[in-house]
């Protein structure tokens, strides 16, 4: 074990382990994200595994490098913060709910052996409260030290001896202790576990629900006489711990951290074993007989919901946790902690930035040697942080007595009723209102319109698009031969969207042609066949046109599928469901990666002699998205799909429309109408900014032809193309 003055947790960044055999093994790969092709990996049923697995791991080592690598000086760094800050907030899904009064209760009090505790219920946003239990001595001279301990507490009335045994201790040694009661009651409540992976599109994401309790319950703790506001410590251990990072990056009154073994380390979840040094399973496999269908299978498969935000700036752990400098942190962290790992490495881009404020704070890491727990002295160094840095005053008259817990417990039995508006504490409502959705705008005017759409593009391609790859790679396209049908003729051609990233397609044009014809990109929705047949509403069109049948990621050659696993204790994950969480925390969802797959199919069209370059069409409909076989269904009662079971190619389509000139029209069939809590349209954020009838609407005076009816939703979209003196939106069919 060693305490170092260095930072611990790495979110997604990939970086060698700090010695031994880790870091040998580090130096010799060449592309250290290309992960080891075995078995397990599905790789001739499941091709795509292996290719998203190791896209994304590039993506996080890339994003680790850029970490603070422009940061050289103060003065860089003060310009830089508050845009980190912001960018922070907004992935929370805070940047409204921050600015909101702090509203709270005392539902129950009681006072025992000179102790005092408190059952608070504070408001954290509209239709949802927190709640905690406050401690503190009966006689006070001074205000006290406070410490916030945010966990899983579980309370509720005649629910508190858990937190009164230990909040003596604390009280003893002269602090104020509240014990933050979070959400999260286990790993992946929401999102991962019950496949609500529409969270994406709305931002909600458990880091913020949680991180909004945190800072209301400082708001009000920080107004009473009792606490000393300049003196605030958090602490919390796993996915809290996160959160004690997450709360002391964006609020200043945070004097002291102690975040412990936080499960913020996608990089062990996202590199194999090689570059970890594991040369067998990991012991939790070993111990409980699990069989794990990859190596390396750790943090983001079992970390907690509450470590991971949606990543649509692409941060990594050190900008975010620098916001915390230069007060005091502490990290605990263990050596072989399958979910927190790469304190080493952070340390070289983490202290500089403490370094900027000399004398200032100081930033340690206590390292022990067992894996993911506090280790044998970890709570000696918590504490001895603490009284460090807060510098509390024991209260060396007050005991410990069962008696005592006994009495507090008994009058905080019955807690008083909170305001229905507050919702209750232990049960999160399913929409949050602290997270604004976009409603449609009321445009009367072409120059409404005009400036709505400005705003609108400009946050599609920041928030729900920037994952986006900076530079095009050359398509390096490769020709199968090709067969001549009766009118027309078909080739199977690859080409690169993207580094390391190659699609299947199939190409139909006319057996003769002397001009340039229209074009139709087809997005295969045929998940068992590379390439796809044809739809019958197509195959008229091969005498005159020139069709590319495209599958887009998850389909053809990066097709993505596998068993499910078994997870400890209770529940099951698959490929699928891995690479989906793994995706949003680089920036990215499956569908928006497919928005740019048609892009770049674009781009190959444009290249071939027989295109009409300014007629280039794109059409898609739901498909079934990624296969998950074997489902243990006795384990996932009741779960709506832990993977993205279904995908909605049209709208697919439609916002590579939105995004792309070059597509002239755009044809839906049976589309989808909203994102609101739809998991066929999984893009980050984007009903903060908009839902599918305005984008449809931004197309003009592009077409959108919906083949049959068009739905009443797009009502709104037509009334626009009105006002522009377009007749863009309408129902037809192929044969025009």
């Amino acid at each position: 074990m060693r305490i170092q003055v260095i930072q611990a947790t790495l979110f997604l960044g990939v970086a060698a382990c700090s010695c031994g055999a880790a870091g040998a093994d580090q130096k010799q790969l060449a592309k250290p994200w290309e992960h080891e092709v075995t078995e397990d990996l599905h790789v001739k049923k499941y091709p795509g595994n292996k290719v998203m697995w190791d896209l994304l791991t590039r993506l996080a080592y890339e994003m680790h490098d850029d970490a603070l690598s422009g940061v050289t000086n103060r003065e860089q760094w003060k310009k830089e913060r508050p845009v980190i800050r912001e960018h922070f907030l907004y992935m929370l899904a805070l940047e409204h709910a921050i600015k909101e009064p702090a509203k709270a209760v005392v539902a129950a009090k009681a006072e025992a052996g000179g102790y005092v505790a408190e059952a608070i219920v504070h408001s954290t946003y509209d239709g949802c409260s927190g709640q905690g239990l406050l401690m503190y001595p009966r006689k006070i001279t001074n205000p006290l030290r406070l410490v916030i301990w945010g966990d899983n507490w579980g309370m509720g009335p005649g629910s508190v001896s858990g937190p009164l045994k230990e909040g003596m201790k604390w009280v003893r040694n002269g602090y104020a202790i509240f014990f933050l009661d979070t959400v999260g009651h286990s790993h992946h409540k929401s999102v991962a576990l019950y496949g609500k992976w529409w969270w994406l599109s709305h931002g909600q994401n458990e880091p913020g629900e949680n991180v909004i309790r945190y800072l209301k319950a400082i708001d009000y703790l920080a107004s009473r006489k009792e606490i000393d506001s300049r003196r605030i410590g958090v602490f919390g251990i796993s996915g809290w711990g996160a959160c004690t990072w997450y709360v002391a990056a964006l609020d200043e009154r945070v004097a002291a951290a102690v975040p412990a073994i936080a499960s913020t380390a996608l990089a062990k979840a996202l590199i194999s074993s090689p570059e970890l040094g594991l040369t067998e399973k990991p012991e939790w496999i070993r111990t409980r007989k699990i069989k794990a269908n990859w190596k390396g299978l750790t943090a983001s498969a079992g970390g907690c919901d509450q470590a991971y935000f949606y990543n649509c700036y692409r941060h990594d752990a050190p900008d975010i946790e620098a916001l915390c400098a230069p007060r005091n942190v502490l990290e605990i962290a263990g050596e072989i902690d399958d979910f927190a790992q790469g304190a080493p490495d952070n340390h070289a881009r983490m202290k500089k930035v403490w370094d900027f404020y000399p004398k200032r704070g100081n930033l340690a890491l206590y390292e022990h040697t067992g894996g993911h727990n506090l280790g044998p002295l970890g709570k000696v160094k918590r504490d001895e942080w603490f009284a460090r840095h807060l510098k509390p005053t024991a209260m060396t008259q007050l005991k410990d007595s069962p008696d005592t817990v006994k009495a507090l417990s008994k009058s905080l039995a019955k807690w008083k009723k909170t305001p229905d508006s507050w919702g209750n504490p232990r049960k999160r409502p399913e929409i949050w209102s602290f997270v604004k959705l976009a409603k449609p705008p009321a445009i009367k005017n072409t120059g409404q319109w005009e400036k709505y759409k400005k705003k609108v593009l400009a946050d599609l391609k920041e928030k729900v698009f920037g994952g986006f790859p900076v530079r095009k790679c050359a398509l390096n396209v490769k020709r199968g031969e090709e067969v001549k049908e009766k009118n027309y003729v078909r080739q199977d051609v690859t080409f690169a969207v993207e580094r390391g990233v190659r699609l299947s397609a199939r190409l139909y044009r006319p057996a003769k042609f002397n001009r340039a014809m229209p074009a139709l990109i087809y997005i295969n929705n045929s998940y068992k066949e590379s390439g796809g047949t044809l739809p019958p509403e197509l195959k008229p069109l091969t005498k005159d046109h020139v069709i590319l049948s495209l599958d887009v990621r998850g389909f053809g050659i990066t097709r993505i599928g596998g068993k499910y696993v078994q997870w400890p204790p209770d529940y099951y994950i698959s490929w699928p469901w891995f690479l989906q969480r793994c995706a949003s925390l680089t920036g990215r969802t499956f569908d928006s990666m497919r928005v740019w797959d048609v892009m770049r199919a674009v781009d190959f069209l444009v290249e071939h002699p027989a295109v009409d370059k300014k007629n280039i069409c794109v059409y898609g409909k739901p498909a079934g998205g990624l296969d998950e076989v074997n489902v243990p269904k006795k384990e996932i009662v009741g779960i709506s799909g832990p993977g993205q079971k279904e995908t909605d190619l049209g709208i697919v389509g439609l916002y590579a429309a939105v995004l792309d000139s070059r597509i002239t029209r755009v044809f839906l069939n049976n589309p989808s109408t909203t994102h609101f809590k739809n998991n066929r349209t999984i893009y980050l954020n984007v009903l903060r900014i908009l839902d599918i009838p305005q984008a449809a609407a931004l197309v003009a005076p592009r077409e959108v032809v919906f083949i049959g009816e068009m739905p009443d939703e797009f009502e709104w979209s037509k009334e626009i193309c009105k006002i522009l003196g377009e007749n863009s939106m309408r129902t037809g069919d192929f044969s025009e």
